[in-house]
């Protein structure tokens, strides 16, 4: 019986357009891969464990739940949306 992880990249695997999955630890380190590029796994995981680094930082030091929605067209720009779900006041409007 295959790991939970395994179960996990299998299902992820199996939709449309995914490409590659892979798992990695708090030190950036590959659990799991289907990547069979030692090289670009490696620099995917250090990218990936920086931006979770700088992501939890952020969240840590900014209380309000915050939205961020990038705009894929050639304008290019970027929502941020930062709200306070616990605002009575806030959910009227």
């Amino acid at each position: 019986m295959a790991s939970e992880a395994e179960q996990s990249i299998k299902r992820i695997q199996s939709h449309k357009g995914v490409k590659r999955v892979f798992i990695i630890n708090s030190r950036g380190q590959t659990i799991r891969s289907s990547l069979n590029e030692p090289e670009e796994e490696r620099r995917y995981a250090a990218l990936i464990s920086e931006l979770t680094k700088k992501t939890q930082s952020m969240v840590r030091e900014l209380d309000p739940e915050i939205m961020i929605a990038p705009e894929p067209t050639e304008n290019k720009y970027t929502l941020i949306v930062i709200q306070d779900p616990s605002d009575e006041d806030a959910m009227q409007m």
